[in-house]
């Protein structure tokens, strides 16, 4: 649109017919702002490693919902929820998988939430946890999460050449766990 200075953005991105992401919205050259609303049909959430890779080895699963992404390149923020389903998250500080089945997830500008989410370990282990990550623009992350567990593994270190340190903790019980990208 010449007259408004801006692109308007209509359109469906398709992944093999697995996925679809419809998305309309605005993206305006001069300052760089972008505005656009995503309907997420079963869209794999791996993008979100791009931002997350710094609190978490790997982020995915798959969304269905409305989202919201906006804000000035290259800071931008997200709003809006989705279904989270066959979800995961690999934390390297306990190097342990958590495995989401079916929930919801919240987008709010600055935060991602997860409330009162069923999660389970590699195992079948299961426990509720509430996880609040933190940013400022996809940077700067911080995750508080808190979570009872009921003979979960928390802490894995495999048998390698290069430690004769090995070991399997699993808990029962409440626990949190806070960390960011700068301290681990």
């Amino acid at each position: 649109n010449q007259q408004a200075r801006q692109v308007e953005l209509d359109g469906l991105m398709v992944d093999e017919g697995v996925e679809t992401t419809g998305f309309s919205g605005i993206y305006i050259p001069q300052s760089k702002t972008i505005d656009v609303s995503l309907a997420a049909n079963h869209t794999d959430l791996r993008f979100l490693n791009t931002w997350t890779r710094t609190v978490f080895r790997e982020l995915g699963g798959r969304a269905t919902g409305n989202l919201r992404l906006f804000g000035s390149l290259p800071g931008l923020d997200m709003e809006g929820e989705a279904i989270l389903e066959d979800g995961y998250f690999v934390q390297d500080a306990i190097n342990s998988t958590f495995l989401i089945k079916h929930d919801t997830l919240w987008f709010e500008p600055g935060r991602m939430l997860f409330r009162d989410v069923e999660f389970y370990d590699e195992k079948g282990h299961d426990g509720i946890m509430t996880c609040i990550l933190t940013h400022n623009k996809f940077k700067n992350w911080k995750v508080d999460l808190n979570a009872d567990v009921a003979d979960m593994l928390v802490y894995y270190q495999p048998r390698n050449e290069k430690s004769d340190i090995f070991a399997s903790v699993y808990a029962e019980g409440s626990m949190n766990l806070k960390f960011d990208e700068r301290n681990g």
